[in-house]
């Protein structure tokens, strides 16, 4: 049988956070009950921990995507820069900082974000449920706004992508505003969200994702495999996983997939060297040829995040 995917990996999705040094900007790490399944996020996740995960797992580069940072508008990502700059590593090699599309100053938000070489584009959390308050991450229904919509189109006039961060009952949504932006390419992240895992959620996940995988300006994350809002530690293995990972490799072309780790988030639910063995043994099952993992693990990111 073939070995396992060896060669050189981009993980795509991180955070890094200092709460000693930046914890009044992260409101929902302060709201974590200190006996909640997430209370270990309350810690720091510094540079020092990333290169521990990332031991031996072989990642040449990596994109850190805001961790809702709030307040003094690019601290995030000058705190990053200089982090990047600091270190022989140079991770994170490209930048993913929050941003409100609907703000007044949006236009000159952006002007000032490009001053900033690693910023490759922005993620604002669109997670929204109607009646259910726990669904939601966003302020508002921002991917049915007619003015959030609009301003899609200052991203695409300047380069950058939208990482598209949403749930599986929001994917109609998605394909409209995904097919009227042609010219803006869109990074679903953690595989669209499945946080129904019974039989009638995978269903309708997966119809979302077929969807959305036929349109040529969206790329899919294979991040957020064992997240903890759908999972916990020591309940998820490469066999659990498969079915989802099935549905994604169905769904999407592998020149428009890309591995993200969501460190330290999934964390919470297992080490990076697990969840990234639970992966490859994935693909394998699978039958992924070499070159189409090398095409997800590393090339695609390469191209996508312009880390050349």
């Amino acid at each position: 049988s073939e070995m396992a995917y060896a060669g050189p990996i981009v993980d795509t999705h991180h955070h890094l956070w200092d709460l000693e040094q930046h914890g009044a900007h992260y409101d929902w790490i302060n709201a974590i009950a200190p006996d909640h399944k997430l209370a270990s996020l309350k810690h720091s996740y510094l540079y020092d921990n990333l290169l521990q995960d990332f031991e031996g797992c072989n990642i040449v580069k990596s994109v850190h995507v805001q961790g809702e940072w709030r307040g003094d508008e690019d601290g995030e990502t000058k705190w990053l820069t200089a982090l990047a700059d600091s270190n022989p590593q140079g991770y994170p090699h490209a930048i993913i900082p929050y941003i409100n599309l609907t703000a007044d100053n949006l236009e000159a938000a952006l002007d000032n974000m490009l001053q900033y070489t690693r910023v490759r584009g922005v993620r604002q959390l669109l997670n929204w449920h109607d009646t259910d308050m726990s669904l939601r991450a966003a302020e508002q229904d921002y991917l049915n706004d007619p003015i959030w919509r609009n301003n899609l189109s200052a991203l695409a006039s300047r380069g950058l992508l939208f990482e598209m961060h949403l749930l599986p009952h929001q994917m109609p949504a998605a394909v409209e505003v995904v097919s009227r932006h042609p010219t803006l390419t869109f990074v679903l992240n953690h595989v669209g969200c499945p946080i129904h895992r019974d039989d009638g959620g995978y269903a309708d996940w997966l119809a979302g994702m077929q969807q959305l995988g036929q349109l040529p300006n969206c790329v899919c994350k294979v991040s957020g495999l064992v997240h903890p809002m759908h999972t916990s530690p020591g309940e998820w293995s490469a066999d659990t996983l498969l079915r989802w990972i099935q549905g994604v490799v169905q769904a999407f072309p592998s020149e428009r997939l890309v591995f993200g780790s969501n460190f330290p988030v999934d964390k919470v639910c297992g080490s990076y060297s697990d969840i990234l063995s639970a992966i490859k043994t994935c693909f394998d099952t699978l039958q992924l040829s070499p070159d189409a993992q090398k095409a997800i693990f590393h090339d695609n990111a390469v191209t996508l995040y312009h880390l050349t």
